[in-house]
């Protein structure tokens, strides 16, 4: 018998999986009152809306940069790596 393939169906756009990603990681590091600040920041020193990232992920990385000094490194490290996994006991120990 032959095996019939299905669609697929996607329901989450790459950038709107991306902004997840990033909403998760900054709000895992920062709480929910800290990655509003970090959305201020991008917003008005930046001109980077939160929908517009995935656009210009340049101007999100320097500005994240800019706000965060060299601790930026350390949040994209964990963007990349471990979106959803590490604790905050397990960054607390990393940042020390």
């Amino acid at each position: 018998m032959a095996r019939q393939h299905r669609p697929v169906e996607v329901t989450e756009s790459v950038d709107d999986l991306l902004l997840n990603i990033i909403d998760d990681t900054l709000k895992h590091v920062f709480k929910e009152a800290g990655t509003n600040v970090i959305y201020g920041y991008l917003g008005n020193k930046c001109h980077l809306n939160r929908d517009e990232i995935a656009e210009k992920p340049e101007v999100f990385s320097t500005g994240l940069k800019n706000l965060l000094g060299s601790g930026e490194l350390l949040i994209e490290g964990v963007g990349a790596r471990f979106p959803r996994v590490l604790r905050d006991d397990e960054l607390a120990g990393q940042s020390r």
